[in-house]
C-alpha cells in the first residue's frame, strides 16, 4: 500500500479547518449562553456538532489513514485555539 503525502496532508489540512470551524463556533457559543440566548445557542451547538460528526464520517469513507490524521489535525486546531 502506498501512502500518497499530499493525500494525508490534505486530511490533516481540512481536519484543522474543522477543529478551527468548531471552536470559533464554540466560542461564539458560550457568549451566547453568557447573554442568555438559550435558542440560539442550542441551534449553534446542535450545527456544531452535526457538522464535525460529518467531517469525521466523511473523512472515515475515505479511510482509516485520512481519519486518523484529520483527527490530529483538528487537535492541532484545538492546542492552538485554546492558548
Amino acid at each position: 500500500m502506498e501512502i500518497n503525502i499530499l493525500y494525508a496532508f490534505g486530511a490533516l489540512l481540512g481536519g484543522a479547518v474543522l477543529g478551527g470551524a468548531f471552536f470559533v463556533a464554540l466560542r461564539i457559543n458560550v457568549k451566547l449562553y453568557a447573554d442568555g440566548r438559550v435558542l440560539p445557542a442550542i441551534v449553534l451547538h446542535m450545527l456544531r456538532s452535526i457538522i464535525s460528526i460529518a467531517g469525521f464520517i466523511g473523512f472515515a469513507a475515505l479511510g482509516a489513514l485520512p481519519l486518523i490524521v484529520s483527527l490530529g489535525g483538528f487537535l492541532v486546531a484545538r492546542h492552538i485555539m485554546i492558548r
